[in-house]
Parts: structure tokens; C-alpha cells; sequence
């Protein structure tokens, strides 16, 4: 499928007129991902193609992008142009490649540093200069000649960056945008340029740092302004000069080299919580004119006097340094109401920037000494901070820890990183989390048996040792680093260690894919070896987020959440592999070896929003309650269970709750109890025993081996949206929790279901039953990519799965699942079902479409678990389901041909399947016709089909066409066709006639429903006479031209023989309703697309006389949907 050629816009079966129709005047979402599948993979190319009321989105972990956003198109006061950054940086920084010379590595600058500096970072952090000495603080050194660049002793030359670009984020004589969540950095003048004549421009959560000039500057007349922003590492934090105009609320200038934030000229500004320290020089300064409000504004005196570090630009001759600057420093300040307050207590942050005697801070000690003083705020270095200690985050309450630009690489694979325990109000935004040594190793296969694989560890990546244990999880890739398509899930077999760098690995279990061979690649994890999560969230209080956050590997899962009480919010967080290794050249295929985000017995489930998953070794996310047997029965109201160890389990559960009482094997719901209390018995053995009270009595008496669960404690209340989940083995999100909500995600790439609901009471213990939640609005697809989602005896059989996992898993199947609704969803490409559901009532599913559904898993019934497929759509065992307004989708953009195929009288193009029930033909009635597929000057992207036609001389008619028989599932509901057409040429006697026929015709017949032509230079749509009235062209006023393209949609009921149309040219549409069609019966093919209709596009001769005088036609065809209702 061509790169933005998506049905997403057939959501809820909402007729495709309707759609067209309103296109003009809605925003549009503009997807930039320049790791590809997505419509744009530049920003240059975004920017050009946005225009008012569009929104440019960067996709979520598809960063740093190397290149300038320049927008230079304005939005309106009502229709803003937005970009939508999702926490991503666009960067002015290269790297910075050094030679070996002499034994040294080095690195000549096309000029003196003097005359023309830059930004130098190495790993993220700016190597700056002493402003006494101009040294470098840093490992790196000037030789004489001021520009030659040599590395002291023993330091990498990986991991340096230079900045390259003068502009990062810039406009100029634009207005109405809107900027959210981006980061500017290595710019070699400002982070975030703002020049020429410009209003209405907003700044929300943005950072600007490691920039030559200013992290934000405002020149001549822009009006603009920054809700949330924290800049550092700049020459000046923020400056604005001329008649800028800037509101600037909830803003942070720190760590600058000269001025945190300097205001000049004729400027006006409103200042509200305003914070600014340890910058090189002054803090805040006012210089001329300058004026306006300030509310909350406050700076620190820095602990030096002088400027420790060299600047580059403004200030770089001053001396002094201080709190406030210029105007700033008279009482009261002229022109100003309210002034910069200098703080003395609490005292200045620590700062975070080397100086000639001081060092980088430890992260280690900033957020511990953050929690113990009880500062609101903690900023860490930018920079890999190696740790081999886990950061214990212990009780925070009302903290902010904003590690922008940080990575905190933990050197032994058995450490947590982060372990936040007892939490309220604490946010952690802008880490970079990631462990060295890898814990995975990845190889390439160079000999394969039907029981023995050989392999050779990737350059770069760990040896392999006994310490990954006899049988480590084992997976399957194609070279390409996609996962391999028959393979049966993760493999358990024997390693055999040859040398550090080379093994085997015998067959223990299932066979090795059949098509398994040399050169393919594999994956061998560590979770079972090293048994930690990288961050774990323990017993919370209250709210904890992770914001801009970045996980790039795990020894097993990312985010393990236990027994929290408030609510855990994961905003603009990626989970991806990072970079590759030193000494690899291969990238890597792993992210965390286990589930993305695990939370288990939890008073509240989390809050997920626009985050990007991937890449990892098993679920995105997993919410559930702990499964208990019932090992002691004390007394009608009070009994004991055991579990090995010691846990927190009991610590969510409150008197009140409910305890769910289930039989044993099949998992029947027996009664509930509310609980009175709860208690730790004691431990013998290494078993601890617990024992639960209940107020009364159930109504079925509790009993020995029944097992029980608390729904209160399962993460009820979770929200998924807007997030996109891709690429990893295992489910997109398995939900054993109440209340929740997934809605406008993006699920692709995955090898189990996108989406299931119910427990794994069996084997895994994972409570419980679900009831209320919604899974709407969301685009699922590829979903099976190997064949363990399509084997006989998996309990989730659909790319949505409504299930129950017990330890029978036989029918009947307790309908223990209430209350699902499954509504608005586009699934297509999956090994199974759509959706299938069964052990649940009270179950809608509504408005989905479905396309290509069932790819090998075909209707029937498995014959170990009795679970039944009829369909795309597959519910058994169900009570009183709804199933509603559901369709299915064909689509043809012609991408699957090899360019230049053609078709003609007597041969065809494509084949029956997938809802087109022929192949593309041609029919001709004294004229020939060709098509050819062909990417030359795309329709929409891509390729095209493009038709020639000519006519003979000396005919009372000539005509010719091509059409391609489409499959019509119901024709006693409404369905819609959607394509785009372009007339290439259009000679005076031709005319192009668009319509649908029962058979494969040259044109138009008594069949025909629906038809549109150009006729006298304008579109025109035919009311024909099924219902009893004229055949009569009406005119739809919008002109028919050669060259341009149209989009056309058309809905049809066969019940009402009435059809409606939209024609669009990208600037204008028009819209035709009510229309009869022209025949007065419809019925479908019975000959060659059997069950059918042809799909018709038509040339005809146009008489100017009494016989045809012969010409040529061409017109393309592209993007072509059906829309129709499922049975």
C-alpha cells in the first residue's frame, strides 16, 4: 500500500460522500516519521505541503531530525498551523567525525574557532570553553594552529556532534502557528528564530538548548508566546530585541553561558513565573525601552562573580556577573510592572555546568539531595551519566526531576535504574534510560538443521556466556530485521557456547521454521538471566508521570507498576532500541526483553498518551490483579492463601473491596464477599501465608481450591490513547482490567492480538474478568506476523480478542466478560479473525471495518480449545451480543504490479481475492483500449493505472473501457466507492464516462446505476429513470480539465435505487444527492465477476457529424476504495 494511502477515513462506515464532501474544510493531520510508513519523512516536505488548519506531527521516537523546520506558511486566527512536536528534537548538530594522526584522534575546522565558532558535544553534553584560560573543559584541546581539534588520551571519538545548520526552528514573516513539545538544539544561531512581521504564535512545552546564540529570540514584530519552556546551554537563554512582543509563562533559563533572559530595545513583555539561575553572566537583564508586566519572576545570585565560561555573541565582553542586569536593577524598574526578585532562600540550584574547578554533578546525588531538601525542582545534565547503582526516588512529593537531554546507562544488567517508591505529585520528564552491557546479544544464523543452528555474535554486541542461562529465550528475524513469518513465537533451545563470538543452539521444543536459513538473524534475551525491570513504580500515593521519556533497553520489562494508589501517567514515552553499540554495524533488533509497561494490583491502571512502543520482547502493556487459590478455610467469613516469599500484595486492599470467589479449572464466577481486613500470617519455609476477613458470609460458602481475586485492586480506570504500539512480539495491550478506555492508536507489526480483553486465569494466574471497557477509533494492522497467533489452541483468536484463558480451555466458556463495546475500528491484514469474542455479555461491536481479515486461520473450528471462526467477524459463545454498521474495505492503488505491466483485449491485470471478484479487463465496441501501470507522473503517489483509448473512423458510435469486477457481500445495504481520476488528455470529441455496470461492458448500459462524464467542459452526474422519471445530465457547475486531478465519491443503496455523489479538485467540491440510478433492478454478475459489479471507466466519440472521425483519449485511474456493509 502506497505511503499515506490509508482507509482510515471509512471509520464508522460513514459514507464516503459525506467524507468528500467535508474534506475541504477540515484540518488535516500531517504524519512525519522519517524512519518511513508514514505520509511524509521530511520535515521540509510537511512544512510545504501544511496550510491553515493542519497539523504537522512528529512521530513519536522517529528523532532527532537533522534538518531546519521552516514554516513559512501563516495559519488563520481560527485555523492555526500546529506542530505537534511529541517531545521529539530537531537538531542543527552532525557528527563530528575525528582521523587518527600521528596516534591521536583529530579534527580540522574549516576556519579558527575564534573567528567562527560552534557547538561541540560529546554525548550530548557541550564541551565549553574557560573563559580565563579558553580551554576547553573538557576532553578535547585547541592545537596552536585554532582549528585542529585533538582528543586527550584514551577518549572515544564516538559520540561527538558539531553544530552544522544555522537554523534549527525558524520563521519569518509567518503568523498563527502553534509549537507543542519540541526541542531545539545545535543551531548555530538561535534554537527557536523568530524574525520579520508575526502574530499569534504560541510556544507550549519547549526546550531550546546547546545553541551558539539564544535558546529563543523574538526580533523586529513578532507577537508571540511560550506557555512552558526551559532553556540552557546557550549563549543567553531567551533575547528578544526591536519591537518583539513575547507573554512568556511557566519558563525556565538556566545553565546559559551569558544571559539567562535579556530584554532590549522597544520589547514588551508579560512575565509569569519566570525562573532563571546559574547562568554565566546576569540572570535577568532589561536594557532600553524595554517593558511590560512581571509576575512571579525570580532569579538567584550564581556563586561566582566573574563569567566562568567564554560566550560567543552579546555579551561576550562582560565581566561581571550577578542576579539582574541593565534596568533590572533599579528599584523600582522603569517601565516595568512588578520586578525580578532576587532569591536567597532556598538557595540556587546546584549547577549543572562544569567550570575550570568544579565537575559535572552526580544525578545520583541531585535527585536524592532534591527529595531530602524537599525542592519542587531538580534539573539533571544533558549527557550519559554511567550508574551502577539503582536511583531510589524515595517518597517524593510535589517534584519535578527534568532530565531534557540526559541518558542514565546503568553498567550491570542485574540494577534497577529508577526504583520510585511512595510517590505523590511527582513528575520525571525528558530521560533517556539504557544498559551497557546489552542485555540481549544478537547474531546472524550461518548454518541451519532441522535441530541444530549455528550463529555468529554481531560485532559490537555482548559475548555470549553461561550467564545467559542453558536455554535462553531465543527469537527469529529476517535479514531485515522484521520478525521471522514462520516462526512459532520465542524458541527455548540448548546453547552451546563455541567461543565467546560463535554457538549453537539445539532444538528443544518446536521445530525451527521450515524456511529458516543462513544469514537470517536472531535474538537471544536475557530476561530469565537478569530478572529486572529498568523502572519500577512501587506503592504511589498519588500521581506520578513520566513525560518525554525514553526507555532503549531492559533486562525484562520497562515500567513494572505494583500496588500503587494514585494515578501513573506515561506522556510522550518511547520504549525503542537506541543506538547501535560501539563497534556494530548492525542496528539493533531489541528494546526491552519483556512486556513495555507491566502494572499488577493496582488501585488505579494507567494513563497512556501518545507514546510509541516497539521493538520490544513481549506485551506493550499488561494491567491485571493477582489469582489466589484458597489454601485454609477458618470460618464461614475468613480463610488463608500462601504464596512463596514475601509481597506488598496486600497493600492496595481496603476494607470494602470485593473478594470474587471461582471453581477451580473452568473458572465459573461463584459469589463475591466484601472484605473487613486483611493480614500476614507469617513465613515458613520461605512460604508466607495470608489470611482475608470478610464482613459476611458468601452465598456460596467459601472452600478449599477455589481461588479469588479483588477487581478493585486489577487497574481498573486505565486509559490508552493516541499512542502507537508496532513491531514486537507478544499483544499490543492484554486487559484484565474494568473501566477502560482505548481509543485512536495504532497497532501494526505485531505476532499475537492487538487488543485482548479477558483473564489468564489459566497457566499465568492473571486476574480477572473485564467489564466496561471501550476499544474505539484505533487502526489495526499486520497483525499475526508469525504463526503462533494463528495455531490451534491460542485463547485469542482475533486481532481484538474478547477471551477467557482457564485451565480447561474448553467449552462451554463462562460468559464471566460484561459490558465491551468495540466500535469505530479499522483492522486489516491479520492471521485471524478481526475481531472474535466469546465468554462475555453485554458485548457491541459496531462500526468497525474490515479488510483481509482471516489470512490463515479460515472459517472452522479449533479443534483443541472448540473456539469458532466464521468470519472477519467471529463471536461464539456470547450472550446477547450487538453487531452493527459494520463493513469491509477493498482497495486498489496498484502498487503491487511491477511498473510498466499492461492489459488489453483479451488479457487482464490482478486477480480474484481479497473482495474484488475480477481481475481489470477491457471492453471495447469499435475501439481499442490499453492499461498500463506506470509511476511516471503519480495521481497519488506512487503508481497509477493509465488507460489510452482510441476510436475508429466512420462509426455510428466507438467506444471502449476498463472496469474490474468488485464483490457485493449485501446488496440490500448501501455501500460507497471512493477513486481519483484524471483526464490526461482531453481532445474536444472525447468524453470520459465514469459508472457502475452488472456486466463488463464499453460503457454505460441498461445495467448501469450510477454515471458522471464531462460534457461541455463541466462534470455532470446522471438522474436516471428507475424511479419512474427522465434520464437527464445534470450539471454540477465544476469544471472537468485535462490535467487535473479529481477526487470522486459515490454512495449507493440498491434498495431505494438512489445514489449520491462529491467531486473534488483539491480546491473545490460539489455534491449531488438523491440521484436515481439509470437501471431499474439491481442485480450482480453471473458470469465472470459472479456475485459482482464492474467498476467502469469509458471513452467515447463524441459525433460531430453522422460517423466518428476516430481519436485518442488517456486518463488515469488511482486510489480506489469500496466501502460496503459485512453480512
Amino acid at each position: 500500500m502506497k505511503s499515506g494511502f490509508t482507509p482510515s477515513v471509512f471509520f464508522a462506515a460513514v459514507s464516503l460522500t459525506a467524507l468528500l464532501a467535508s474534506s475541504s474544510t477540515h484540518a488535516r493531520d500531517l504524519l512525519v516519521d522519517q524512519r518511513g510508513g508514514a505520509p511524509y519523512t521530511t520535515l521540509a516536505s510537511a512544512t510545504s505541503a501544511a496550510v491553515a488548519g493542519d497539523t504537522i506531527i512528529l512521530a513519536k521516537g522517529s528523532g532527532p531530525y537533522r534538518e531546519a523546520l521552516t514554516l513559512t506558511t501563516s495559519g488563520t486566527a481560527t485555523a492555526p498551523i500546529i506542530v505537534e512536536g511529541n517531545g521529539e528534537t530537531v537538531t542543527g548538530f552532525d557528527p563530528l567525525v575525528f582521523t587518527q594522526s600521528g596516534g591521536v584522534w583529530i579534527h580540522t575546522l574549516p576556519a579558527t574557532f575564534a573567528t567562527t565558532p560552534v557547538v561541540i558535544t560529546s554525548q550530548g553534553r557541550r564541551i565549553l570553553q574557560d573563559q580565563a584560560t579558553g580551554n576547553f573543559i573538557g576532553p578535547v584541546f585547541l592545537r596552536a594552529d585554532g582549528k585542529t581539534l585533538e582528543l586527550t588520551s584514551g577518549t572515544s571519538p564516538l559520540g561527538w556532534e558539531i553544530s552544522a545548520r544555522s537554523y534549527v526552528v525558524s520563521l519569518n514573516n509567518a503568523s498563527h502557528h502553534v509549537y507543542r513539545n519540541l526541542l531545539a538544539t545545535g543551531s548555530k544561531n538561535d534554537g527557536f528564530n523568530l524574525h520579520g512581521a508575526g502574530t499569534n504564535l504560541v510556544f507550549e512545552n519547549i526546550a531550546g538548548f546547546n545553541n551558539l546564540d539564544e535558546g529563543f529570540s523574538a526580533h523586529e514584530t513578532i507577537n508571540c508566546t511560550i506557555n512552558g519552556g526551559r532553556f540552557w546551554a546557550n549563549d543567553n537563554g531567551i533575547a528578544n530585541i526591536n519591537d518583539a512582543v513575547m507573554s512568556a509563562t511557566n519558563v525556565k533559563v538556566h545553565d546559559n553561558l551569558g544571559w539567562g533572559l535579556w530584554l532590549a530595545d522597544n520589547t514588551q513583555s508579560t512575565l509569569t513565573n519566570v525562573r532563571a539561575w546559574n547562568n554565566g553572566v546576569v540572570q535577568i537583564r532589561f536594557d532600553a525601552s524595554a517593558a511590560g508586566t512581571a509576575t512571579q519572576v525570580s532569579s538567584w545570585t550564581p556563586s561566582w562573580s566573574t563569567p566562568p565560561w567564554r560566550r560567543y555573541m552579546e555579551s561576550k565582553t562582560v565581566t561581571t556577573s550577578g542576579s539582574l542586569g541593565g534596568n533590572a536593577t533599579y528599584t523600582p524598574v522603569p517601565f516595568w510592572t512588578g520586578a525580578p526578585a532576587t532569591v536567597v532562600s532556598p538557595a540556587a540550584p546546584v549547577a549543572i555546568n562544569p567550570t575550570s574547578t568544579t565537575a559535572v554533578p552526580s544525578v545520583t546525588s541531585l535527585i536524592t539531595g532534591a527529595v531530602s531538601a524537599g525542592r519542587p525542582l531538580v534539573v539533571l545534565p544533558s549527557g550519559i551519566h554511567p550508574i551502577s547503582s539503582q536511583i531510589n526516588i524515595t517518597n517524593a512529593n510535589n517534584l519535578e526531576i527534568d532530565g531534557t537531554g540526559a541518558t542514565l546507562l546503568t553498567t550491570i544488567r542485574k540494577r534497577i535504574t529508577l526504583y520510585v517508591s511512595g510517590g505523590n505529585n511527582l513528575v520525571i520528564r525528558g530521560l533517556n534510560i539504557d544498559y551497557d552491557p546489552l542485555p540481549f546479544t544478537q547474531a546472524t544464523i550461518t548454518g541451519v538443521t532441522s535441530t541444530v543452528i549455528n550463529f555468529t555474535v554481531h560485532d559490537g554486541y555482548p559475548d555470549i556466556a553461561t550467564d545467559f542461562g542453558s536455554t535462553p529465550p531465543t527469537h527469529l528475524f529476517r535479514p531485515n530485521g522484521n520478525r521471522h513469518p514462520a516462526a512459532y513465537d520465542f524458541y527455548k533451545p540448548t546453547l552451546g557456547i563455541i567461543t565467546p563470538r560463535t554457538g549453537t543452539l539445539t532444538k528443544t521444543g518446536p521445530n525451527w521454521p521450515a524456511s529458516l536459513a543462513i544469514g537470517d538473524l536472531l535474538v537471544l534475551d536475557r530476561r530469565e538471566a537478569d530478572a529486572t525491570n529498568a523502572v519500577e513504580i512501587r506503592n504511589n500515593l498519588g500521581p506520578v508521570t513520566f513525560e518525554d521519556f525514553t526507555i532503549l533497553s531492559s533486562p525484562t520489562l520497562g515500567f513494572a507498576g505494583r500496588y500503587g494508589q494514585g494515578l501513573v501517567t506515561f506522556r510522550r514515552v518511547a520504549l525503542r532500541p537506541g543506538p547501535k553499540p560501539v563497534g556494530a554495524t548492525q542496528p539493533r533488533l531489541f528494546s526491552t526483553n519483556a512486556d513495555a509497561m507491566n502494572f499488577v494490583q493496582c488501585r488505579v491502571g494507567p494513563l497512556i498518551e501518545n507514546c510509541d512502543i516497539s521493538r520490544q520482547g513481549d506485551d506493550s502493556l499488561n494491567v491485571h490483579g493477582y489469582f489466589f487459590k484458597i489454601t485454609t478455610v477458618l470460618s464461614p467469613t475468613s480463610f488463608q492463601f500462601t504464596n512463596p516469599g514475601t509481597s506488598g500484595f496486600l497493600s492496595p486492599i481496603i476494607a470494602g473491596d470485593t473478594a470474587r470467589f471461582h471453581a477451580a479449572g473452568n473458572f465459573n464466577v461463584l459469589s463475591n464477599g466484601t472484605i473487613a481486613s486483611t493480614s500476614v500470617v507469617g513465613s515458613t519455609g520461605g512460604i508466607t501465608t495470608y489470611q482475608v476477613n470478610l464482613s459476611a458470609a458468601p452465598s456460596t460458602p467459601v472452600a478449599v481450591n477455589q481461588w479469588f481475586d479483588v477487581p478493585q485492586v486489577n487497574c481498573p480506570g486505565f486509559i490508552v490513547r493516541d499512542s502507537y504500539f508496532h513491531d514486537h512480539r507478544g499483544r499490543g495491550l492484554r486487559i484484565m482490567a474494568n473501566n477502560g478506555l482505548v481509543e485512536r492508536n495504532r497497532f501494526e507489526r505485531l505476532t499475537k492480538a492487538a487488543v485482548s480483553i479477558g483473564p489468564e486465569l489459566g497457566q499465568w494466574r492473571e486476574a480477572g474478568y473485564v467489564n466496561n471497557v471501550t476499544v474505539r477509533d484505533n487502526e489495526i494492522r499486520n497483525i499475526g506476523v508469525d504463526i503462533s497467533l494463528s495455531a490451534n489452541g491460542v485463547p485469542t483468536q482475533g486481532a481484538i480478542s474478547v477471551f477467557l484463558h482457564s485451565d480447561t480451555n474448553t467449552a462451554p466458556y463462562y460468559a464471566g466478560n460484561s459490558n465491551i463495546t468495540l466500535e469505530d475500528n479499522l483492522i486489516e491484514e491479520t492471521s485471524v479473525s478481526g475481531i472474535h469474542a466469546y465468554a462475555v455479555t453485554g458485548l457491541i461491536v459496531r462500526g468497525n471495518v474490515l479488510r483481509h481479515t482471516n489470512l490463515i486461520r479460515s472459517p472452522g473450528t479449533d479443534p483443541t480449545n472448540g473456539l469458532v471462526t466464521t468470519g472477519p467477524i467471529s463471536i461464539s459463545a456470547a450472550t446477547s451480543p450487538t453487531v452493527a454498521d459494520n463493513s469491509t474495505l477493498v482497495l486498489e492503488d496498484f502498487e503491487t504490479y511491477t511498473s510498466g505491466t499492461s492489459f488489453t483485449t483479451g488479457t487482464s491485470l490482478g486477480t480474484t481475492g481479497d473482495g474484488w471478484a475480477y481481475a481489470w479487463r477491457t471492453a471495447s465496441s469499435l475501439a481499442t483500449t490499453t492499461g498500463t501501470v506506470t509511476a511516471t507522473t503519480p495521481l497519488d503517489g506512487g503508481q497509477r493505472l493509465g488507460v489510452s483509448v482510441t476510436t475508429q473512423s466512420g462509426k455510428t458510435s466507438s467506444n471502449a473501457a476498463v472496469g474490474r469486477g468488485y464483490f457485493v457481500p449485501v446488496t440490500t445495504s448501501p455501500y460507497d466507492y471512493a477513486f481519483r481520476f484524471r483526464a490526461d488528455t482531453l481532445p474536444a470529441n472525447i468524453r470520459y464516462v465514469l459508472c457502475e455496470n452488472r456486466i463488463r461492458a464499453a460503457g454505460p448500459d441498461g445495467s448501469t446505476t450510477w454515471q458522471i462524464a464531462n460534457v461541455s467542459g463541466t462534470w455532470r452526474v446522471f438522474n436516471g429513470s428507475a424511479n419512474s422519471g427522465p434520464n437527464t445530465y445534470v450539471d454540477t457547475g465544476l469544471s472537468a480539465s485535462a490535467g487535473t486531478a479529481y477526487d470522486f465519491a459515490v454512495t449507493i443503496d440498491p434498495v431505494t435505487r438512489k445514489w449520491s455523489v462529491t467531486i473534488s479538485d483539491g480546491t473545490s467540491s460539489v455534491t449531488q444527492t438523491n440521484l436515481n440510478f439509470r437501471t431499474t433492478t439491481f442485480t450482480t454478475d453471473t458470469t465472470e465477476a459472479i456475485g459482482g459489479r464492474w467498476l467502469t471507466f469509458s471513452a467515447q466519440e463524441v459525433l460531430s457529424g453522422a460517423t466518428t472521425v476516430g481519436a485518442t483519449g488517456t486518463f488515469s485511474i488511482d486510489g480506489i476504495a469500496v466501502h460496503a456493509a459485512l453480512p
